[in-house]
């Protein structure tokens, strides 16, 4: 009987633990490198169960006053294996705005809020950020691939799972040949 709880109590544990999904997105292939970030994103996202693809952490930082952590985030981004310092460094860039609204906030007002009345502050911070809708069962497909330079560029583009093509939603992913390797740079929106 002990055996039971225990198994059931390790089962339970394991299977609540927030750690990141574990998927190998290395590859020589440009175009898986291409589709690596968004893939990854998109098994993070739990739609169902409202599971966000990174995590950002608010804390009570000096003066009762809120600290945004987003230390989890960038080392996922570098367990990804397929993403640039030069990303992540536009990923702290785009995300100061963020600390710096949060830090104006306290501690207790934050804490004691809706978070949806605090949810403007940061719209970066969103879960869906980087594919800009809630839909589940989304697959990632790149329809143009362009040379500039020593780069490449790929038009990415967002499908159901009944092959229908999200017009709205149109990525632009950047890679760069860093030390004989293609890796992420730069991720946008054409529209």
């Amino acid at each position: 009987m002990r055996i039971l709880i225990l198994f059931i109590l390790s089962i339970t544990i394991l299977s609540c633990s927030n750690k990141v999904k574990e998927k190998n997105y290395n590859s020589n292939d440009p175009e898986i490198i291409a589709t690596s970030f968004h893939n990854w994103y998109l098994d993070q996202v739990d739609y169902y169960f409202g599971d966000v693809p990174y995590e950002i952490e608010i804390t009570k930082g000096e003066n009762q006053m809120c600290l945004l952590n987003f230390d989890s985030y960038i080392t996922d981004l570098r367990a990804i294996g397929t993403i640039s310092e030069k990303f992540i460094d536009s990923e702290r860039s785009r995300l100061n705005n963020c600390v710096d609204n949060y830090s104006d906030i306290t501690w207790h007002e934050y804490y004691y809020s809706d978070a949806y009345l605090l949810s403007d502050l940061c719209d970066k911070l969103k879960p869906f950020y980087f594919i800009r809708f809630e839909y589940p069962d989304i697959e990632v497909r790149i329809t143009e691939t362009i040379k500039e330079n020593e780069d490449l560029v790929f038009v990415v583009k967002f499908y159901d799972n009944e092959t229908k093509y999200w017009n709205e939603y149109v990525s632009k992913v950047r890679l760069e040949n860093e030390n004989e390797k293609f890796l992420i740079t730069d991720i946008d929106w054409i529209k």
